[in-house]
Formats: structure tokens, sequence, C-alpha cells
């Protein structure tokens, strides 16, 4: 959670690559408890900050491993 803070809204800029990394290729477990801590951290909840940081395409792949990646554990 730190870390995508750290990546996005906490600097000037987005270092997209962090997101990748953690959206990407950590556990569903670990992104449900990544999604349900971001927004203690943060003034946003990880949706928000995807929709502020980023745009087009990039945002709209962001969001939907997001969003497939919450639907692994059900």
């Amino acid at each position: 959670m730190q870390e995508l803070y750290a990546a996005g809204e906490k600097k000037l800029g987005t270092d997209e690559s962090v997101f990748n990394k953690i959206l990407c290729a950590r556990s569903s477990e670990h992104i449900q408890a990544v999604v349900a801590e971001y927004s203690k951290i943060s003034k946003r909840s990880l949706e928000q900050a995807i929709d502020s940081e980023m745009s087009g395409d990039l945002r709209d792949g962001m969001k939907a491993v997001r969003e497939c990646r919450s639907f692994d554990v059900l």
C-alpha cells in the first residue's frame, strides 16, 4: 500500500511500473488487502487513485486487472 501511494499520489508523476508489479504479480488475497488498506493511507480509494494518476488505455487496463483480481478469490 505504501509502495503504491509513493508511486502515485505522493509524488509528481506516476511510476506505473509499481502499479503493474503489484496489481499483476501479487496474489488475489494480497490485492484484496491492498485495496482495503489503501484508503487508510490515502484520501482516495485505489480505484480513485488509478483514475486520477493514469489515463486512456493504461487506466482502463489497470482498472480491469484490479477488478478481475478481486473476483479470483470469490
